[in-house]
């Protein structure tokens, strides 16, 4: 084995923060038309992954007498031995306890932290299930594997890119901005914790995911020129809506809920070719849970993204993440419960191709993916856009939320309402 780099201190962050109860990885589910060309499809993440990302063959190392990660090239690296073949019986039942399977079994951190299962559907379709630990990406760089692995460019994202921070560049500035960096750290640290409304619950090891039927994503874009609003703003309103029909139907009180947002650092040039690795913040933003009508929803949450994108919280929480990836694990234990309680979900928003792609002659016919919810939380919201369609997926600690399809069923009729203008 050969000591090739120590990982990075954001990285690092990430790939200590895994738990049984918790795998830091980001599962997602890629569709094909027809069944998968097994010899096809391997071939094309050799060449695209394998041989061209060294994060896809090293393996993770530690060294020191704190176990400092380190990337380590193998003797014999073995993709193969991470590309799974599955045939499933039993229709979508089947297909759906697979994934919930996948979601709640940890990779092996003494393997490649990456799986790819190819799974045969009994229709006679397939689908690609994928697991890629944080530490070797974040949401935006493995959107644009997404797109090396199809047919697309990466001007083939939907729109732009999210609005990344932008940070001056003389002295005086980033003396400036340190400080504030610093002021709002402090601020975040000493927050109250969030009352809990049912929706934080000690973790276990079994988790759920599900999904919404594709929404088009003209019609989001209608009811946002109708409301005065963004299609994130819309999609961020049906999900404080469906959370509040959740809350009402347990015979809880709706109250605005702290919801952990990832906000991007990277360039906003979509012809930029992203490394691999983290580089986003996790801000603070409310979900206005306890709004009543739809205006009230999309105002404040205009505000709330107008504020963040005004102010250094992203910066703040990702030298955060740069120092916690520098210190002893249970220094970071500490830092994390410090931050778990702040906030009761997290929900993150990835654009993806304007068009459907071709992967290896199969059509890919739809996505999802499912983040893992960081700091102990048991309840996450993914959003992403593709091909001309918005989906919602939701993915849930089974005690925090035993009925994910019954939440997800909360998100559609507040969607339907919100499009027919109906209250909600």
């Amino acid at each position: 084995m050969k000591w090739m780099q120590r990982v990075p201190n954001v990285d690092a962050a990430w790939l200590r923060m895994d738990r049984p109860n918790n795998p830091m990885m980001i599962t997602g589910v890629i569709r094909l038309q027809g069944p998968v060309r097994w010899g096809r499809m391997e071939a094309l993440i050799r060449g695209r992954l394998w041989n061209l990302y060294p994060r896809f063959r090293w393996l993770i190392g530690h060294r020191g007498p704190f176990g400092v990660p380190w990337w380590v090239e193998p003797d014999e690296p073995a993709m193969t031995k991470h590309i799974v073949r599955v045939c499933l019986e039993g229709g979508a039942d089947a297909e759906r306890a697979f994934i919930d399977q996948m979601l709640s079994t940890p990779l092996d951190p003494t393997e490649h932290v990456w799986q790819f299962h190819f799974v045969d559907l009994p229709d006679g379709s397939g689908l690609m299930l994928l697991r890629i630990h944080h530490v070797v990406a974040d949401g935006m760089s493995l959107a644009q594997l997404f797109l090396e692995l199809g047919d697309a460019d990466l001007s083939e994202r939907q729109g732009r890119t999210p609005e990344a921070m932008q940070v001056g560049s003389g002295f005086r500035e980033r003396l400036k901005l340190v400080g504030r960096s610093t002021a709002e750290l402090a601020r975040l640290v000493t927050l109250p914790g969030e009352p809990d409304l049912g929706l934080k619950v000690p973790l276990g090891e079994a988790k759920s995911a599900v999904f919404l039927q594709p929404i088009p994503l003209d019609e989001v874009k209608a009811v946002a020129r109708r409301e005065g609003g963004t299609v994130n703003d819309v999609v961020l309103s049906v999900v404080a809506a469906g959370v509040r029909r959740h809350l009402l139907e347990a015979g809880v009180k709706p109250r605005p809920l702290r919801t952990f947002v990832p906000f991007n650092l990277r360039p906003v040039d979509p012809e930029v070719r992203y490394e691999l690795g983290n580089r986003f913040g996790l801000v603070l933003s409310h979900l206005p849970v306890d709004a009543t009508s739809w205006t009230e929803r999309i105002r404040r949450i205009r505000k709330s993204m107008k504020r963040i994108k005004r102010g250094v919280q992203p910066l703040a929480t990702y030298g955060a993440l740069q120092l916690t990836g520098l210190t002893p694990l249970p220094l970071e234990k500490l830092v994390m419960a410090l931050f778990g309680p702040k906030a009761t979900l997290i929900v993150t928003n990835v654009p993806g191709p304007t068009r459907h792609l071709q992967m290896a002659d199969h059509k890919v016919e739809d996505v999802m993916f499912w983040v893992p919810q960081s700091a102990n939380l048991g309840f996450g919201v993914s959003i992403l856009s593709y091909a001309g369609m918005v989906r919602i997926g939701i993915a849930v600690d089974k005690g925090c939320v035993p009925e994910p399809d019954a939440m997800a069923g909360h998100f559609h009729d507040a969607w339907l309402a919100l499009k027919a203008g109906e209250a909600a």
